[in-house]
């Protein structure tokens, strides 16, 4: 049973000061919890075994994929700059090259296999004929191991000192480094070409993709293998890449020129690479032939129009057949240009609808690591060389 406290004396006085010093020392406890900062985890950098959960059992390890097709006169050249960079300024970093043999037919897989013999870090995945660029960098891929995988082109235009570079970002926490280019040497129609797609590329698709990113980059595991296991058959992998989103940085660089053999991506290549770019990442051209439909049948009912009330205004019929000679020709190119470009849409269709292999294997030299894609192996000949 509760007891009244007088409403009035020293006694009342003393219980509210007593109760107002509670209420205030409470008050005062829980700004203190408030003011006491707290404990911050540390931003744990890749690859660096003094930091994250006890000790990093391994260092960082990193596949660099270079697919190649009757690059003999490169194979030497790429492999010493790659040791070369990994020893010089990351002696820290495990590395292993993977050389993807494009179904060459000059001797560029007995060099390659030269190197197997000799190091155990130089991988080797054979196709059993040549499956485009986009297919040699999908091998890479599907037989990466490494935490990153650097893609780079076999005739060294790209320059392989940026591998610190992406290296660096990378441990930052950035998971896709590319590199961007900010000058070519090559030939003037060549890189007008190229400067009219990304243009034209930035203006049709549906995304914001970088200009002047091609396919050299650094890519985090689980972007490489996620591009890897997409079931795309005609893979953008530029675009590809932008397209899976993560934390992304490029860095700009001066593309050098090719010193030795012809270039192994023609006019024709080039033509296909950007249809599939366009194709795969832009509605755009089905659209537009709506539009035109739309205009070319405004453009006929204004037409009819003015024949009937010329008709009925002077009494005449419109004379002349070379309108009537120009107006079909003009019809049947707009109907044959539509239907070409809904072709090309069916035919990428067909091919996903095939379901056929990005690649075939013909024999892997010094992998051991299971393929990141599901693959027939009874087809494949693995072997491995021992140092």
């Amino acid at each position: 049973m509760r007891r009244d406290t007088p409403r009035d004396g020293p006694l009342h006085e003393r219980c509210l000061l007593d109760r107002g010093l509670a209420r205030f020392d409470r008050r005062a406890s829980r700004l203190r919890r408030r003011s006491v900062p707290r404990p911050v985890a540390p931003v744990t950098p890749r690859g660096d075994p003094a930091f994250g959960r006890g000790a990093m059992k391994r260092p960082l390890h990193i596949s660099v994929v270079t697919p190649c097709f009757n690059e003999e006169y490169y194979i030497d050249d790429v492999y010493r700059a790659v040791r070369e960079v990994f020893e010089r300024e990351l002696p820290e970093v495990t590395w292993e090259l993977i050389y993807v043999e494009n179904g060459s037919t000059d001797g560029s897989y007995e060099k390659i296999r030269a190197l197997a013999e000799s190091d155990p870090r130089v991988k080797i995945v054979k196709l059993s004929r040549n499956f485009r660029y986009e297919g040699g960098i999908c091998a890479g891929l599907a037989f990466a191991s490494g935490d990153a995988v650097v893609v780079i082109d076999c005739d060294l235009q790209d320059p392989v000192e940026l591998i610190p570079e992406f290296v660096r970002l990378y441990r930052q926490g950035y998971e896709v480094v590319y590199g961007i280019k900010r000058s070519r040497k090559e030939g003037f129609w060549k890189r007008l070409g190229y400067r009219l797609f990304y243009k034209i590329f930035s203006r049709m698709s549906e995304y914001d993709f970088p200009q002047e990113a091609g396919e050299f980059c650094l890519m985090d595991r689980k972007v490489y293998r996620l591009i890897a296991t997409m079931k795309e058959q005609r893979k953008f992998l530029r675009a590809l890449r932008f397209w899976t989103g993560f934390r992304q940085i490029g860095i700009h660089y001066d593309r050098r020129g090719r010193e030795k053999g012809e270039t192994k991506h023609p006019f024709r290549a080039m033509v296909s690479l950007a249809l599939d770019g366009l194709l795969s990442f832009s509605g755009l051209p089905l659209r537009l032939i709506s539009l035109l439909g739309i205009a070319v049948t405004i453009f006929s009912i204004f037409g009819a129009i003015y024949a009937i009330l010329w008709k009925f205004l002077s009494g005449k019929e419109i004379p002349g057949y070379a309108s009537l000679w120009t107006t079909m020709f003009f019809f049947g190119c707009v109907q044959m240009l539509s239907l070409g470009v809904i072709g090309e849409y069916l035919y990428r269709v067909y091919n996903e609808v095939r379901q056929r292999p990005h690649f075939i294997v013909d024999r892997l030299v010094n992998i051991e690591a299971t393929p990141n894609v599901p693959l027939p192996e009874e087809t494949i000949t693995n072997e491995t060389q021992t140092s």
